[in-house]
């Protein structure tokens, strides 16, 4: 779904503001990237279990 939005927004966006669109879809990238390190959680050398529990935790109703 990215990739077609890309694709049907780049080529009004380039007659639009020319080069610069390049730098817009780079900082978009840069804010996304940024939100996914502040908000998804690092489960490398976890087990599973103690992922769910987080979670479970985390999400309990």
């Amino acid at each position: 779904m990215a990739n077609f939005a890309v694709t049907l927004v780049f080529p009004p966006l380039i007659d639009a503001v020319g080069g610069v669109t390049f730098l817009l879809f780079a900082a978009i990238n840069a804010a996304t990237f940024s939100y996914y390190v502040r908000t998804v959680p690092e489960t490398r050398d976890r087990s599973m279990e103690a992922n769910e529990s987080h979670f479970r935790r985390q999400f309990a109703a």
